[in-house]
């Protein structure tokens, strides 16, 4: 009975020990992702300022002639 505990131990040892390798990984990913986020977020917010305010777009206004 005791060899059957150990074995059943041992494997339970291997699966905590792959799943916080999977845990650090996907805590890389995650983080990446975030980073990435945050940067998207700034540039969208710069774009934004360069654009000016919403109705502003020269292209829209009319020639003087009309």
């Amino acid at each position: 009975m005791a060899e059957a505990d150990d074995t059943r131990l041992m494997e339970l040892e291997i699966k905590v020990a792959y799943l916080e390798k999977l845990v650090a990984e996907l805590d890389g990913v995650v983080r990446e992702q975030a980073d990435r986020l945050a940067h998207l977020a700034r540039e969208l917010e710069h774009q934004r300022a360069q654009q000016g305010p919403p109705g502003s777009d020269p292209h829209d206004d009319k020639p003087p002639h009309y």
